[in-house]
């Protein structure tokens, strides 16, 4: 009976221990991890975004700035330069353009999902003779100066890269937002030329001279940047 009584004694002694043991232990709060939908849907403070326009590269060297107003309204701006990537054996261009749109979201997600934009545009160009000209046929000179004004609407589809698992490819960066679109532009431009070219030879809507208005297709391939 004695040493039933001590048995006791004792366990009681370590089970009063051992609980006081486990009140000493902090408690690490639980660690959330972050869903797909933290980096899937723009929070309402992402309101401003920078873009390039890949597809444009081939022309015009080009970033904007992008600012939502509303979930469902945006203002965009873009500043371009001309890479002379296309017509640069015959003619190098210089000079800077503008183009202003207000995406309409009717989605509401700010920068995500499908908009719709009017685009307006300006674009100041000057024409030299390209290396071809100058060097390979001759000596001819000629100087083009055109003003372009643009006025079209473009459809474009933004969203967050995700793997084959629905997953973000950059999780820590979850800003980065891929574009694809296209639309229509109706281009005036007003050109003048001085000099002359080698016979067979002509600048895409340079020359002739003048004054022409023709429809352009725009195609749009984005990578951009929100915060």
């Amino acid at each position: 009976m004695k040493q039933l009584f001590c048995l006791s004694a004792l366990l009681l002694s370590f089970g009063a221990f051992y609980v006081n043991a486990q009140d000493q232990v902090p408690i690490s709060p639980r660690q959330e991890v972050p869903s797909k939908e933290t980096f899937l849907e723009p929070s309402e403070q992402t309101q401003n975004m920078v873009s390039l326009d890949l597809a444009r590269m081939f022309g015009y060297f080009n970033i904007s700035y992008t600012r939502a107003i509303t979930p469902l309204f945006s203002l965009s701006a873009q500043v371009e330069a001309p890479t002379n990537l296309l017509t640069g054996l015959i003619a190098q261009e210089s000079g800077l353009g503008i183009r202003v749109e207000g995406r309409f979201n009717p989605m509401q997600k700010y920068f995500k999902g499908l908009y719709i934009a009017p685009v307006l545009g300006i674009n100041s160009l000057v024409y030299r003779p390209g290396s071809i000209i100058t060097t390979a046929i001759g000596t001819n000179d000629f100087s083009a100066t055109t003003t372009w004004f643009v006025a079209g609407a473009v459809v474009n589809y933004q969203f967050v890269p995700v793997n084959f698992n629905f997953e973000p490819i950059f999780p820590g960066i979850p800003g980065i937002l891929f574009g694809v679109g296209g639309g229509l532009e109706v281009n005036n431009v007003n050109s003048s030329f001085s000099g002359t070219l080698p016979a067979g030879f002509t600048i895409p809507n340079v020359t002739p001279p003048g004054l022409a208005t023709f429809l352009l297709p725009r195609i749009r391939a984005t990578i951009g940047y929100a915060w």
